[in-house]
């Protein structure tokens, strides 16, 4: 069922609910039957490994490739150009650690920022049919 593509007083029929609410027993037997209305959480993973999934990207690989191939070829060459591979080698090293670092603390302050949120989330509703108004707990 797409929910979201239904006309409003639809809505409220195939959820059995109207614009005013739930009663307070039938919104108690819903939480009895579904649960708390929560995000579920994800057990973190170590940072460690958060750092590590940074090279695993499609970018990060294109660019490790490169470097194993610009090596190759240094070690394959003489003179001034083996030189030359081996700065290029570095300098691509050097960019697949810095896309890492970049991309590990956005990702690091999403997830901060989406716990955060999270905890801005309301936890009980504050009106019902039965009731003027009922407080957090």
């Amino acid at each position: 069922m797409d929910i979201w593509a239904l006309a409003e007083e639809q809505v409220y029929l195939e959820l059995g609910t109207s614009p005013k609410g739930l009663a307070e027993d039938d919104a108690f037997e819903r939480l009895q039957q579904h649960g708390k209305n929560v995000l579920p959480t994800k057990v973190g993973r170590p940072i460690v490994f958060k750092f590590l999934d940074q090279f695993t990207s499609l970018f990060a690989i294109m660019l490790e490739v490169a470097a194993v191939l610009v090596f190759i070829a240094a070690m394959l060459s003489t003179g001034a150009s083996r030189q030359d591979n081996f700065n290029v080698t570095i300098a691509i090293i050097g960019v697949v650690l810095l896309n890492a670092t970049i991309g590990f603390f956005q990702e690091y302050r999403a997830e901060k920022a989406t716990e955060a949120l999270q905890k801005l989330v309301p936890g009980a509703p504050v009106r019902g049919l039965d009731q003027q108004h009922r407080s957090h707990r």
